[in-house]
């Protein structure tokens, strides 16, 4: 059963692009903005704004498998919360199911599914229903259990990595009224020229981003009867490196009964 989906274009590339055109031009961070950001235009200066076409698939995606490791804990009846470091899950996780060497805190029964509260890093409380784990309302313990207890996750998670090309266009508006110093063309142009440093280009790698096909810089014609501003607009195709994962629940009893010729066969079990 899927439970969530990420985007093709994540927050980090966007910001990363967003990042590389502000220090290639030398504008100020709020005067580089995303077209569907749908805001005003920045009140004064030169402004680049930036604008992408949706990605597409160029090749089939491979998809991995990965299961999420058990977790040993500890529990604290009188906070009523476990610690286990490091946990890495967020709020609403799930299902878990937990397990004891010796016995476990009263209020938590075996083989029985449990949802993440995270509190923080190392710890977290449990909850009865994914609902009442978004709800803040876990589960309450009278004792803190024996022995060694696991939380082993009761699910795994598909991962698809894949390659998508969309075209970027950068389009600088001269702005205010001082337009010969804005240099359109000349911003554009050191933005293109910086995507090659090694800095910039670590972190926009590191952000799945490269590059194909750049366009040439380009100055649009300004008509000097009206009052419209002198641009410069560029169009680039990029690569970006495409990671979605989607969460399954785990299957853990299927009951079959086939049917041959008319008559029905003993049922199958399957478990786990």
């Amino acid at each position: 059963m899927s439970e969530f989906t990420e985007s093709i274009l994540s927050d980090a590339t966007m910001e990363a692009i967003q990042e590389w055109v502000v220090a290639g031009s030398g504008l100020a961070a709020g005067q580089v903005i995303w077209e569907d950001e749908r805001g005003p235009r920045p009140p004064t200066g030169c402004y680049i704004s930036i604008t992408m076409t949706d990605p597409r698939e160029v090749a089939q995606d491979m998809v991995r498998k990965i299961t999420p490791p058990s977790l040993t804990f500890t529990a604290d009846e009188t906070t009523e919360t476990f610690t286990s470091v490091g946990h890495g899950h967020a709020t609403g996780a799930g299902p878990f199911q937990v397990s004891s060497s010796g016995t476990l805190p009263a209020g938590l029964l075996p083989t029985t599914d449990y949802w993440f509260i995270r509190l923080t890093d190392d710890t977290f409380r449990l909850a009865e229903t994914a609902a009442d784990a978004l709800a803040d309302t876990e589960i309450t313990i009278t004792t803190n259990g024996t022995g060694t207890l696991m939380l082993e996750p009761f699910w795994v998670i598909y991962e698809a990595t894949g390659h998508r090309v969309a075209e970027l266009q950068l389009q600088c508006f001269a702005g205010g009224a001082k337009w010969r110093d804005a240099r359109p063309v000349a911003r554009l142009a050191n933005v293109l020229s910086s995507r090659v440093l090694p800095v910039r280009s670590a972190l926009l790698r590191a952000a799945g981003v490269g590059f194909g096909l750049i366009g040439p810089v380009q100055s649009l014609k300004l008509d000097r009867s009206t009052v419209l501003e002198p641009r410069a607009v560029v169009t680039m195709s990029i690569h970006l490196v495409s990671v979605q994962r989607e969460i399954g629940s785990w299957i853990q009893h299927v009951e079959l009964t086939p049917t041959i010729n008319s008559v029905v066969q003993p049922t199958i079990l399957i478990d786990r």
